[in-house]
């Protein structure tokens, strides 16, 4: 079973680990040597560097099967709307995706966003991202907009209206 909560302060660190571990897969989507910058920033966006709320999947009350971090309004960032807020650095473990992790942690950043009065919440995707697209349709989240390149890799924004 997957439960989401916010993550514990020594959690964070096992996040980011995690985060940028995902991140690896897409390595032949980016210019070359692009990969660790790509690392350090999904990283940092886990240690909540660029501000935000950290949010983690629990599988079965002790692993780490996934991390999130929830933007709300007014600090989105990546071309969301103004008054949308955002989900930055979606991150399942491999050997944890398709068990509802990304999903359950989609839906508790959506409940944030309706509690923040946000009119909207956004997603930026890399285009090689394939796990994230099914997400993304299962979540019913359309696009949005360009969103800017991330270590070279091409972006886009979807998002729902709320």
């Amino acid at each position: 079973m997957i439960a989401v909560r916010h993550a514990l302060l020594e959690e964070y660190d096992t996040a980011a680990l995690l985060a940028a571990r995902t991140v690896r897969e897409f390595e032949s989507a980016l210019a070359p040597g692009a990969l660790p910058e790509l690392e350090r920033a999904v990283a940092d966006a886990v240690r909540l560097r660029g501000g935000g709320e950290l949010l983690v999947a629990v599988a079965d009350g002790a692993i780490l099967a996934g991390a999130a971090v929830y933007r709300e309004a007014g600090t989105a960032g990546d071309g969301a709307p103004a008054g949308w807020a955002a989900i930055h650095a979606l991150a399942v473990a491999p050997e944890q995706r398709r068990r509802g992790a990304g999903r359950a942690l989609a839906a508790a950043c959506l409940d944030l966003a309706r509690a923040d009065r946000a009119s909207g919440l956004g997603l930026c995707l890399g285009e090689p991202m394939a796990a994230a697209r099914a997400l993304r349709a299962a979540l019913g989240l359309r696009a949005a907009g360009a969103a800017p390149p991330l270590s070279g890799m091409p972006r886009r924004l979807y998002g729902v209206e709320l």
